[in-house]
């Protein structure tokens, strides 16, 4: 997974990459854990070679895509899944999960 967080108004972010944990008590020392809150989320798919599938989907998703939907970001973390699909080619297939809210 890659989470996206802590997010600023001059756009900026915290970026993680993470698995996921069943405990995060267990978590070992020099990691982080983080939480992602229950939340309605749209879901868009990247499709082709990371990064550039995900930078070009998430600009879409941002300029037209969750206000085509009635959808606005609901200010929480948002994030990447990356399963199966992902092969690290440009056949690759990543999920982005975005918390939203209506507009």
């Amino acid at each position: 997974m890659g989470m996206c967080a802590d997010f600023a108004n001059d756009g900026s972010f915290t970026y993680s990459i993470g698995a996921e944990v069943a405990r995060i008590d267990e978590v070992p020392d020099g990691m982080v854990a983080r939480t992602v809150p229950a939340a309605k989320y749209a879901v868009f798919t990247a499709k082709g070679k990371v990064p550039q599938s995900i930078q070009e989907t998430i600009c879409n998703i941002f300029s037209t895509g969750l206000s085509s939907l009635g959808l606005k970001h609901a200010g929480t973390e948002d994030f990447e899944l990356y399963d199966e699909r992902f092969t690290g080619g440009e056949d690759s297939e990543v999920d982005i999960y975005i918390p939203v809210t209506s507009a």
